[in-house]
């Protein structure tokens, strides 16, 4: 029996992965597999990278990490990664397939043609941070497939979480509270799509004052968890959901810290974010900074 947990979008974040790997080994999984944007964002990109390739059987590159490795703009994860790793980001694939017991599981970071491009049943709703309609047409989303053929398009890139089901006409999509705690069936006859989340900064979706959506960050973090032998004639999938507020205040706090020693001359973390985060969370962002 292999347990495979498929994770993505860590964003430099040392802090998350470390929770994402302490609760993939207690929950039995051995082997592991990064869906890429393993930098920007947040402050350790050398340690994230270090962590990923020494782990993972299968990496695949982000658009963050092709970002990164084309374009000088991008200092401090560049000074951080120095040239070896930068060459790595660089060499990694967009796509990889692997059998996962009896089904055909391909990997992208976005999908299948573009490393950017969204394609994400959760933002077709009227209302985004809603789970009403679960039903969608697929005409748009058979792009998230490279064949007519039954398989499992495993993604990452929109730090949204869900998995859909395509029956050729409509796809059937679980998020949010139909989502977590459940285990997901999927036989090597079906076509289906796994949104791990992100390992790195999960989001919703909220209003602001002018009534446009703004993502803010979630009180947990997400990974696919993916058990070869548990189904006959296919896999069983569960997204888990591991507690990250805790975390994020001391992400907050090794911001402020970072920033105050003047360590960094351009540092990537959205501070303004973070702080909204917790407000939305019921946590004071200055009551947080009183432990620094």
């Amino acid at each position: 029996m292999t347990k495979y947990a498929i994770f993505s979008d860590v964003h430099a974040n040392k802090q998350a992965l470390e929770l994402i790997f302490q609760d993939a080994e207690r929950r039995g999984a051995n082997q592991l597999i990064c869906l890429g944007d393993m930098v920007a964002k947040y402050f350790h990109p050398r340690q994230v990278v270090d962590m990923v390739k020494s782990n993972c059987i299968t990496v695949i590159k982000g658009n963050c990490d092709d970002n990164v490795a084309q374009n000088e703009n991008y200092r401090f994860a560049r000074t951080e990664l120095g040239i070896e790793r930068i060459n790595y980001l660089n060499s990694l694939p967009e796509k990889e397939q692997l059998q996962i017991g009896s089904v055909v599981s391909r990997f992208y970071h976005s999908c299948p043609e573009d490393l950017e491009k969204i394609f994400n049943p959760l933002f077709d709703h009227n209302d985004q941070t809603s789970a009403k309609d679960r039903t969608i047409p697929t005409k748009e989303y058979k792009r998230m497939f490279e064949t007519d053929e039954p398989q499992v398009s495993i993604v990452g890139h929109t730090h949204m979480s869900y998995i859909a089901f395509d029956n050729g006409e409509r796809l059937e999509v679980f998020s949010k509270d139909m989502l977590y705690g459940q285990q997901f069936d999927i036989l090597d006859n079906q076509r289906a799509i796994i949104n791990v989340g992100s390992a790195g900064e999960h989001n919703y979706l909220i209003k602001d004052d002018s009534d446009k959506y703004v993502a803010r960050i979630d009180d947990f973090l997400t990974y696919a968890l993916i058990d070869d032998a548990a189904v006959q004639n296919g896999i069983r999938v569960e997204i888990i959901k591991v507690n990250y507020l805790e975390t994020l205040k001391r992400v907050y706090i090794d911001w402020m810290k970072t920033v105050a020693s003047g360590a960094v001359g351009q540092h990537p973390v959205d501070r303004r974010k973070i702080e909204a985060s917790l407000e939305t969370m019921g946590v004071d962002p200055s009551k947080v900074l009183r432990h620094l």
